[in-house]
């Protein structure tokens, strides 16, 4: 998820992939985390290096619908990618790259790894799941049965009942599934333990057993999204199937010098007669199963470990019963004591940078949390409880956060266990001092560049209105502004909403929008050229469209069409890449009107033409 510390971290624990060592990625490599570049690009590196011992499944956020969500909701790559690289085609790469994953593994014959869960479908034998197309990007509104599959191997989470149910955490489709189900798998396909990740634990451990521990949640990423606090989880296991869960903490990235959590580093899980215990050095094994393979067809899944050694018993599949137990030393119980106090640092340090990040987070929402207060406090008494507290934090600032435990570091608890809601959102005003001229710069910066994108008052109030509910939340106002690239905070976009926002219910109607646009629109134009602005803007898009239908009566795909145009390859077209590409087409333009063309395209006024500039530019119109 884009937490680069994690994966050092797991590289410094366990040592870099070689001839003798493993390494199997169970997917959502990117977003959230502030860099999944790195993470992405360092896997691919390894993967490229030692192709037949680095293994990566897809997850979830391998996908373009996630990717292009905001970092807020839960993605975040798009954005990222889109900041760190100047060639717009990198996201595509990434994307093409992804498709290329498997959706799951299955290791030594014996474990099933996968990045969500189970299919719904009774049944299903992993024939049916090598029939899958997943070279392709996972189904949003899956129809058919393979389609079904995809979406729940990638989505699912297990649930302690039986039977499969839908799920209310993740929406639409989603569904959840329970033990008979993972019971059922196992054993139809002569599997012996079901290996997902996809969550943290409730109790903000890395790890978690389920159906008679028969299914392993492991989760690698430490402190998730900075401000989680959970540990996180490896699972190593050697070529008899002995294994040993390892938890630990990252270090931190905000202080990386301060000391790492080596005693988290070091803690192994041991499982005996279905209870887990917690101790310094203890494995467990897996059993295999003693059933053949019902089929001589070859495994188009990958397998992470080799095959020639296996712990067999003709009892079902599940976890041994043995043990092994650990005599610590001396040095050891000294070496744990001090592991304790690095622990007691390392965590007070990822405390304070928890509850610093809370607190931006609660000023960014500020509005939001009052109106949610207000909306479940109808006699205005201005208490809640600390109940109430935590589910308006949840519901608002959509953090996958333990409320309660920073319940006391962000706000002041009465007696009978309430909180005056008022005086805690009166702690978290951001003063912001007023700046006319800047804000008549923004404002003119925000209007030149729609109106470059030939987007009218009406079509501008579409591009901040995404999901057409005829008002622009506070949501939509950040995300549209942050896509201008004007490198402004998010204090500073609220600001600018504040500004646009007269009556200030928080939202932008379209009459709001409007009076405060419609002067700026105006003085830019007349900056521009007024009346002759509009009519070489006029000339342009007439232009345009009659090269968009000459383009793409040659049923090629915009990128194609784009790497036509690129003769340099270099990423944007220039202004002679154009000229001789139209030239090409049949369109011989006057050096004078091709030179309009490209100042009409190029909206960000660069010199040059990048891919997302040329998209926009030729689209036919009806």
């Amino acid at each position: 998820h884009g937490q680069l510390a994690d994966l050092q971290h797991i590289l410094d624990l366990f040592g870099c992939p070689n001839e003798q060592r493993f390494y199997l990625f169970n997917g959502d490599f990117v977003d959230r985390g502030d860099q999944s570049t790195e993470v992405i690009t360092l896997l691919m590196m390894l993967k490229s290096a030692l192709p037949h011992r680095v293994f990566l499944n897809r997850g979830n956020h391998e996908n373009i619908q996630m990717n292009m969500c905001d970092k807020n909701c839960g993605g975040g790559f798009y954005h990222e990618v889109r900041q760190k690289y100047k060639d717009p085609r990198m996201f595509d790469a990434f994307t093409s790259f992804f498709e290329e994953l498997p959706i799951a593994s299955v290791v030594h014959k014996t474990l099933f790894v996968v990045h969500g869960g189970l299919p719904r479908m009774q049944h299903v034998e992993l024939e049916h799941l090598d029939n899958i197309d997943f070279k392709r990007q996972c189904p949003d509104r899956p129809v058919f049965e393979a389609d079904h599959a995809f979406f729940d191997m990638m989505w699912s989470d297990p649930h302690e009942g039986v039977g499969v149910i839908d799920s209310s955490r993740r929406g639409a489709n989603v569904v959840q599934f329970g033990s008979d189900v993972t019971s059922a798998f196992l054993e139809r396909n002569r599997l012996g333990i079901l290996i997902r990740s996809h969550e943290y634990p409730e109790d903000l451990t890395g790890f978690q057993l389920m159906h008679g521990n028969k299914l392993f949640t492991i989760f690698s990423a430490s402190n998730y999204c900075g401000m989680t606090g959970n540990r996180a989880s490896v699972l190593t296991l050697t070529s008899d199937l002995a294994f040993e869960i390892h938890e630990y903490m990252a270090p931190d990235p905000w202080n990386p010098h301060a000391p790492v959590n080596k005693l988290l580093c070091d803690q192994i899980t041991h499982i005996k007669n279905g209870k887990v215990h917690k101790n310094p050095s203890i494995s467990g094994c897996i059993k295999a199963s003693t059933h053949p393979k019902k089929t001589g067809k070859k495994d188009s899944r990958h397998a992470a470990a080799p095959s020639n050694k296996y712990h067999r018993t003709p009892s079902s599949p599940g976890i041994s019963d043995k043990t092994r137990k650990v005599e610590m030393s001396k040095q050891e119980s000294t070496a744990n004591t001090e592991a304790f106090a690095q622990t007691a640092d390392s965590a007070a340090s990822m405390e304070k940078n928890i509850v610093c990040r809370l607190k931006e987070k609660i000023v960014e929402n500020r509005i939001d949390l009052e109106w949610y207060f207000q909306s479940i406090d109808p006699f205005n008494k201005a208490h809640v409880t600390t109940a109430q507290w935590v589910d308006a934090m949840t519901a608002v600032l959509r953090l996958p956060i333990p409320w309660m435990k920073f319940v006391h570091h962000l706000a002041t608890v009465l007696p009978e266990d309430h909180i005056n809601y008022e005086h805690f959102l009166n702690q978290y005003v951001l003063q912001v001092p007023v700046d006319e001229a800047w804000q008549k710069a923004v404002f003119e910066t925000i209007a030149r560049k729609l109106i470059n994108a030939r987007a009218s008052l009406e079509e501008a109030f579409k591009f901040f209105d995404t999901n057409g509910d005829n008002c622009i939340s506070q949501d939509e106002f950040i995300t549209a502004v942050s896509s201008f690239d004007l490198d402004l905070s998010e204090a500073q976009i609220i600001q600018l909403m504040n500004v646009v926002d007269t009556n200030r219910d928080s939202m932008v109607s379209p009459n709001e929008f409007l009076n405060r646009f419609k002067y700026v629109y105006k003085n830019v134009r007349a900056q521009d050229g007024g009346k002759e602005f509009d009519e070489v803007r006029r000339w342009c898009e007439e232009e345009l469209s009659k090269i968009a239908v000459r383009m793409f009566l040659k049923s090629e795909s915009p990128v194609e069409l784009f790497k036509r145009f690129d003769k340099n390859n270099d990423g944007t077209v220039t202004s002679d890449e154009m000229e001789v590409s139209l030239v090409e087409l049949g369109f011989p333009y006057s050096h004078q009107e091709l030179r309009t063309i490209i100042d009409f395209v190029d909206v960000s006024k660069n010199g040059a033409i990048d891919y997302g500039e040329f998209t926009d530019a030729f689209k036919i119109v009806d």
